[in-house]
């Protein structure tokens, strides 16, 4: 018995290492080659042979993947400047600025600009995709591109170029961003349909919260990852609108998932998760509010709120832990136990998107910022935060699934046990346990019909228990085919029924109670060694003061042992 429950413990937790190794499988391949339509795009990066012109000093053969810029300030120009060959004056070049202003120039024309020149003011410049068309002939030109930077500590590095024709540069930035381009349409995908569910949830009048906050989180995953991947910035041009919604969706999932924990895990830390959601309904107020009156813009509070968030983690986690076992061990103790444990995916799957978002903020604070990788990579590009993500989201599915599962094996498993504690096990029907539960609930008009079996103390002292028994078993079954329409029929004691009509028709117990003689008399000329008799008395709510189960129950009660001293006096 205990290998086998071993054996179980073994499979239960092997499941969630299986899945960790099939998503990330189906990621790899995702990102392989092989989903690539093509792997060859008209394109180059310009990279290296750079002149930068920061300040009054000049940096000569840059290569711009790997240039520092440092320390950076408000209001700091910084002009970088290339000589490069242009074999088709209709190709463009494209790069990513991030939160700089921008202005190109080729053999001294300016031909492009974007977002204020910074004249001693303060703006906010969003995120940009740059596709630009500037030559207008073939041949060597002069390239330059001045970065004016908008804020201290903004960029820490200068994107990377790319030329080519416009073809084939959307490609490869679409081909690089594939993966991103699934996961952040899984995610809303999914978000759909829990809103779905939540829907169909509430129209039942069923618990449908907690769905509901896991649409809402999911869809700011899915925001999040088409912002952050600048997914969004090649399909419009509302590049102040979608760098917004990322930090918004960004400061926004903490939130929601500290509201989704207090939702599933209220008795966990009440008072931390208390104090937890208000901090983070509180951030994303006081960060918009400090953005829009210019004095801290959103992207200086990244590192902040992450900071603040790994506190709550330390805060809550533990607590979170230890309930999960003691809620598992209550669990595993109790009679309706199914073997199945959602809360095992819900744990595992937060417990990834801690490390993953934990992996990320050590790569923003050491590393600064991931580089601009090339367009033209091979494989797809999806940041560890968007993988704990997609973790957490692939688990939260499997937690409602086996949540609902559950739910119906813990039903099924409770009404068995409830039959085998409310049936009497000689015929199958209620027992006088049920039948005081079941007459709480009684309501309106409604009618009891009482028997007694005659003569059973005879057939028991003469023949035996077991033929006393059968008596028993046969009249029950006569009983049931004839008084179908009662609502319960039950057996109360070693020779009593009663059956109870809910909103009964006048005369129902009078048709009912004529039958049951006929079915009897019919059975009795069929059998010679013991024959069945029952007294039967009835009474409807209305035939007393004030229709109280007792009284209704005394009437019927008295009407049958009158037809028992009849019986007994033939």
């Amino acid at each position: 018995m205990e290998k086998q429950e071993r054996r179980i413990v073994k499979r239960k937790y092997l499941v969630f290492p299986l899945l960790m190794i099939f998503v990330l499988i189906v990621l790899l391949a995702f990102s392989g080659t092989y989903t690539n339509s093509s792997g060859s795009y008209d394109i180059s990066s310009i990279e290296k042979g750079w002149s930068v012109h920061r300040g009054d000093e000049i940096y000569r053969d840059v290569d711009l993947h790997e240039y520092d810029l440092g320390v950076s300030r408000h209001g700091q120009v910084i002009t970088i400047t290339n000589n490069i060959d242009v074999t088709d004056k209709k190709h463009s070049l494209v790069f990513i600025s991030k939160y700089m202003s921008v202005s190109v120039s080729v053999d001294g024309e300016v031909v492009y600009s974007y977002g204020p020149l910074y004249e001693g003011h303060r703006s906010f410049v969003p995120k940009k995709l740059h596709f630009i068309t500037p030559f207008t002939s073939e041949g060597e030109h002069v390239l330059n591109v001045t970065y004016t930077l908008f804020d201290d500590d903004s960029v820490y590095t200068l994107p990377s170029i790319y030329i080519g024709s416009k073809h084939d540069l959307i490609r490869s930035f679409l081909s690089y961003h594939r993966l991103a381009i699934f996961v952040g349409a899984f995610f809303m995908v999914y978000a759909c349909l829990l809103v779905s569910l939540g829907v169909f949830l509430a129209l039942i009048r069923k618990r449908f919260l907690p769905v509901i906050l896991s649409a809402a989180l999911s869809m700011l995953f899915g925001l999040y990852t088409y912002c952050n991947n600048d997914i969004f910035c090649i399909v419009s041009d509302q590049d102040i609108l979608f760098t917004m919604l990322e930090f918004v969706s960004l400061f926004l999932i903490p939130l929601v998932i500290s509201v989704i924990l207090y939702s599933t895990h209220p008795e966990i830390g009440n008072g931390r998760q208390h104090f937890i959601i208000g901090i983070n309904a509180v951030i994303p107020i006081v960060v918009v509010f400090l953005h829009f009156t210019d004095f801290l813009y959103m992207n200086r509070f990244i590192i902040p709120v992450q900071f603040i968030v790994l506190v709550e983690i330390i805060l809550i986690f533990p607590q979170l832990i230890r309930g999960y076992f003691v809620k598992r061990d209550k669990r595993e103790r109790s009679e309706d136990y199914t073997g199945i444990d959602a809360e095992n995916y819900f744990i595992m799957g937060f417990i990834m998107f801690i490390t993953c978002a934990l992996i990320e903020i050590v790569i923003l604070i050491f590393l600064k910022s991931r580089q601009y990788l090339s367009l033209s990579t091979y494989t797809g590009n999806i940041s560890f935060l968007t993988l704990g993500m997609l973790f957490f989201v692939i688990c939260l599915f499997i937690y409602y699934f086996l949540n609902g599962t559950d739910h119906i094996s813990t039903a099924i498993v409770k009404s068995q046990l409830e039959g085998i504690a409310y049936t009497d096990p000689l015929t199958g029907l209620m027992n006088r346990g049920m039948c005081n539960k079941y007459v709480e609930t009684l309501s309106g008009r409604y009618a009891i019909v009482n028997f007694d079996l005659d003569r059973l103390k005879y057939v028991n002292d003469t023949y035996g228990h077991l033929e006393g028994d059968r008596m028993i078993k046969t009249f029950a079954e006569i009983l049931s085919r004839v008084f179908d329409k009662a609502d319960i029929i039950g057996r109360t004691g070693g020779d009593e029924f009663v059956a109870i009509f809910k909103d009964p028709e006048d005369g129902l117990c009078q048709n009912c109670i004529s039958e049951l003689d006929r079915k009897l008399r019919i059975y009795n000329d069929k059998e010679d060694k013991i024959r069945l008799s029952v007294s039967v008395g009835y009474a409807y709510s209305d035939e007393t003061a004030n229709g109280e189960y007792p009284d209704v129950f005394h009437l019927a009660d008295v009407r049958m042992y009158e037809m028992k001293e009849l019986h007994h006096a033939q």
